[in-house]
């Protein structure tokens, strides 16, 4: 958070989101084929950050929405984003016996597509 705070005003916000999605994609989809403890964790640590994307996509999302509607948008961004921390445990859970790898590579890319989307979003 305090990376995020001395670069935002020069980076943009939604360059810092897409940043930060693709270096945590990339870190995700190298995991499976790393072999050596130390990377694995370094790329663990750095995939695990994309939760620091909350607060900068919730920065975004104030610019994007009108006044009259910008408190029930980001109560209903938060709720989406509850409902998908749940549904995607419930998911992990249920892939790390049998897929592991196809996980890591499959949480990678789609964060790599979010990176896509949030470059998509209007500037204000």
């Amino acid at each position: 958070y305090f990376l995020n705070g001395l670069v935002i005003r020069k980076v943009g916000k939604k360059n810092l989101l897409a940043l930060w999605f693709i270096l945590c994609g990339v870190s995700g989809g190298m995991i499976p084929w790393s072999t050596d403890y130390n990377t694995i964790l370094f790329l663990m640590l750095i995939f695990l950050t994309c939760g620091v994307c909350g607060s900068i996509l919730s920065a975004v999302l104030v610019d994007v929405f009108p006044t009259h509607v910008r408190a029930m948008s980001l109560c209903v961004v938060l709720m989406v984003g509850r409902m998908g921390a749940v549904a995607g445990s419930n998911f992990v859970s249920l892939m790390i016996v049998s897929q592991c790898e196809l996980m890591f590579a499959l949480f990678g890319g789609l964060l790599l597509v979010s990176a896509v989307v949030s470059l998509l979003l209007p500037e204000k």
